[in-house]
């Protein structure tokens, strides 16, 4: 059995949206509870990438692990995969780590099952949905955290997409309703994320 711990990359600025992107209000809550909701059954265990300066927040709204960019934010998304994987190495519980951005509500309820399905041993896998990439939506091989650490050190690794080539991976065409993906990045994204979730409540 393969087993996946999971992270939520929060470390963004979100200045668009007036800063604190992941607690807007969304729902019944804010925005990254619907994340959650849809990621947590889904992993083993799971943990946030959040900025140091916005610990305390987080730290007494979730009971979730809270992890800081190794390179002070330096590397973007990047720096949030890295912290999960150095936050599982040198364990024998866990053989991979999946990826979840912290503004798309409506992830699919699978999208873990169906990255295991095209995975390869040592190999990430990442997001495609019609003809569009979605880099965090990834699985990452728990192995390849010291390579991903030399190669963002060295300048080498700056991209998502730059860090599936280093690594021989492979984009996964994941079957999904088609605002699965929906990024929030805009007052005008979030009030129509917020109407979508609406129309679907019960």
């Amino acid at each position: 059995m393969r087993r996946v711990a999971g992270i939520i990359v929060a470390g963004g600025e979100g200045r668009r949206l007036g800063g604190q992107k992941p607690l807007q209000g969304f729902g019944q809550g804010v925005l990254l509870d619907a994340v959650i909701d849809r990621v947590g059954p889904q992993v083993a265990a799971l943990a946030l990438n959040v900025p140091p300066a916005e610990a305390v927040l987080y730290r007494a709204r979730y009971p979730l692990p809270l992890l800081f960019d190794p390179f002070d934010s330096q590397c973007g998304p990047l720096g949030g995969v890295l912290a999960g994987l150095e936050w599982l190495a040198g364990g024998n519980d866990f053989d991979w780590l999946a990826t979840f951005p912290c503004d798309t509500p409506f992830l699919p309820r699978d999208l873990v099952s169906q990255f295991l399905a095209a995975s390869r041993p040592d190999a990430p896998v990442m997001a495609r949905a019609g003809d569009r990439t979605h880099g965090l939506c990834a699985l990452w091989p728990i192995s390849s955290g010291s390579q991903l650490r030399a190669g963002i050190a060295s300048g080498a690794l700056c991209s998502m997409t730059s860090a599936l080539d280093a690594f021989g991976g492979a984009f996964c065409d994941i079957a999904c309703a088609e605002d699965a993906f929906l990024n929030i990045n805009t007052p005008e994204t979030l009030a129509l994320a917020r109407a979508l979730a609406n129309s679907r409540a019960p």
